[in-house]
């Protein structure tokens, strides 16, 4: 497959960032890029009304060695906004950068220098430092991982496509454009607006594992993610949990594709639509009334979230759940054939069942 020049392209997908796009834009100007790296910054304006384009455009230094381009993408969704960016995309490297993240002096180069060393990596991401608005709550630290913020240690390493979070994550251009003739269309939209829909970057990663491609984390790629005090509260916590048990049943059908056919009736069956049903009601019955109190700080009454979103998901029906499943099971029977010249990493994900 023919890869785009050597180079970066960063991306930044937009909706109504004016507020919090300006310090993300001054951190990527000020970067230690050595000249033998062109690169780039694509700020990708998905369906804003607050001026994000002008701001963007305002805030880069004229005559800077990285130009920026804005350029619109109507359809109302995060996925939707990657798409369109890497279809526009100047470079082999894809480095996502979202809207209020400020990476590290050195971030061009670090990308550069992962995919330039090791040519089966596919996508890489690195360690994330929580930048608060008011005082953590009691609670953040254990959680703070659901705020794509923590490490992975001190060493690279390749990794599972569960542990790479959409801020910061960086690939390859052509590993895309791979998965797009084997038929990838994503099933999550990942986040839509101010809604809290999530999993888009999980399931690029799961679909990159499908087609061979290896993931390495890499603490050197560095980055501060800015969160208002708006995040910081259980009631935010809860509304992002129920959005992960949803979004697990998508990411389910990857994890099925990866183990291979089940080896038993009993593995068969906790991959239906019934049994996960079943297992909702009967979860949500025994223990669901962790969901009627404020239990601030309740690792139970999160659990609940999960499993009411992954319910609601379920809601759509077996014909959904079915077609679904078959549309990540042709993806991995288009990864495993000869066309792709690659082999297929089946690697054992976390379950989605519950």
């Amino acid at each position: 497959m023919t890869e785009s020049p050597r180079g970066v392209t960063v991306i930044i997908c937009c909706h109504d960032s004016s507020k919090r796009l300006g310090p993300t834009l001054e951190h990527l100007a000020a970067q230690r890029a050595s000249g033998n790296i062109p690169w780039e910054v694509l700020v990708i304006d998905n369906a804003s009304s607050d001026g994000t384009a002008e701001l963007a455009r305002a805030v880069w230094p004229a005559g800077h060695p990285a130009p920026l381009r804005v350029i619109g993408e109507s359809r109302l969704g995060l996925s939707y906004a990657r798409e369109r960016g890497l279809a526009e995309a100047a470079y082999e490297y894809v480095s996502f950068v979202d809207d209020d993240n400020r990476v590290g002096p050195e971030w061009i180069r670090t990308v550069c220098d992962v995919f330039d060393r090791a040519g089966e990596v596919g996508a890489c991401g690195g360690a994330i430092e929580a930048v608060l608005e008011a005082e953590a709550p009691r609670w953040f630290s254990q959680y703070e991982h659901n705020f794509a913020v923590g490490n992975r240690g001190p060493v690279g390493r390749y990794t599972t496509y569960y542990e790479i979070w959409g801020a910061g994550l960086s690939l390859r251009r052509s590993a895309w454009e791979q998965l797009r003739q084997a038929g990838f269309s994503p099933c999550l939209t990942d986040r839509r607006g101010k809604g809290l829909s999530s999993g888009g970057d999980t399931e690029l990663c799961a679909a990159l594992t499908m087609l061979g491609w290896k993931l390495w984390y890499d603490p050197r790629l560095r980055l501060e993610h800015c969160m208002p005090s708006g995040r910081l509260t259980w009631s935010y916590l809860r509304r992002l949990w129920r959005s992960f048990g949803y979004a697990s049943v998508a990411l389910g059908w990857y994890g099925y594709a990866l183990r291979g056919r089940p080896a038993t009736w009993e593995e068969a069956f906790r991959r239906t639509w019934i049994f996960n049903v079943l297992w909702c009601v009967y979860w949500l019955a025994r223990r669901g009334s962790a969901l009627l109190t404020e239990k601030e700080g309740s690792s139970e009454q999160i659990f609940a979230e999960s499993v009411l979103g992954k319910a609601q998901a379920l809601l759509s029906g077996f014909r959904a759940y079915h077609q679904g499943a078959e549309k990540v099971q042709k993806l991995c029977q288009a990864a495993a054939g000869p066309a792709n010249g690659r082999t297929p990493g089946f690697a054992v994900s976390r379950s989605a069942e519950g």
